[in-house]
């Protein structure tokens, strides 16, 4: 194992860029914080495939996101999710550096992981993860505030679904909890002992039919291509009474009358995933 680790040349995540949108491969070393749920996407082919994104951190605290494909989610991914809690360190090998939403990492067909191996390297990231320090000061570049202790706050990406088709969507905070039915701090206590209780909220928001407030904004490389971020997650039973019994003033919101009301993307009735 140590003459195979020897082969590995790691390229630091500052250093990404310069192998970006080539054909260079890259090996890296990290530590796996977070993971997003698996999605079902179209090709630019038109074949569909499953991809799943890992936020890895290196020891200098940068973060990096990390694309796995095809067969790497129903094996690699389904390990990582076995020891998120633990944090598991990876290493990786023949990974691609792309430009979409940033500098970003994604396997390719040939590419190879180790999971907590027994590399010398890798007890040195378990040791600097045992010795970090948690009580880091926080400054907020606005008001020039210090804290202390960090607010967590939920983030969870979801698939909107009408009859006119799908979206893919990110919803930050309040509106998050409210479409979870959970506090950010419960799902982070739930996060560090057990998925099976996540499972369960997740559960409560699927299939159900919502109304949802969704804001697009357009990409700044590609122009074509759009993020869509849920705003409000709306009562459905309350946005029906309002319909039916009081008449709304032209150019104003339902329940929100300062909203924006240039053009943007309300899905009116959808179903979340």
């Amino acid at each position: 194992m140590a003459l195979i680790f020897s082969t590995y040349e790691f390229t630091a995540f500052d250093e990404l860029e310069k192998s970006m949108d080539s054909n260079k491969d890259i090996s890296i070393i990290a530590l796996c914080i977070d993971m997003k749920p698996k999605r079902l996407i179209q090709t630019r082919s038109g074949n569909q495939t499953y991809v799943q994104d890992i936020i890895l951190i290196n020891k200098s605290f940068q973060t990096m996101m990390l694309t796995m494909w095809d067969s790497y989610v129903d094996r690699e991914c389904v390990l990582i999710a076995e020891n998120i809690a633990n944090k598991p360190v990876i290493v990786a090998s023949h990974l691609k550096v792309s430009s979409f939403n940033g500098i970003t990492l994604s396997t390719k067909t040939n590419s190879n992981f180790f999971i907590n191996a027994t590399f010398n390297e890798v007890a040195e990231y378990k040791a600097w993860v045992s010795n970090a320090n948690l009580g880091e000061t926080y400054q907020c570049v606005y008001c020039k505030c210090s804290q202390t202790k960090a607010v967590p706050r939920a983030k969870v990406y979801v698939q909107l679904e009408d009859s006119t088709g799908v979206l893919n969507a990110n919803v930050i905070g309040e509106p998050a909890e409210k479409l979870l039915h959970c506090s950010s701090e419960t799902l982070m206590q739930h996060s560090k002992r057990s998925t099976t209780n996540i499972h369960d909220a997740i559960q409560m928001a699927v299939d159900k039919e919502q109304i949802f407030y969704v804001k697009a904004t357009q990409g700044l490389i590609n122009k074509t291509e759009y993020k869509f971020k849920i705003i409000f997650v709306l009562d459905t039973c309350l946005v029906i009474t309002q319909i039916e019994h009081s008449k709304v003033d032209k150019g104003k919101g339902l329940l929100y009358p300062d909203l924006p009301t240039e053009p943007t993307l309300i899905e009116e009735v959808c179903s979340s995933y």
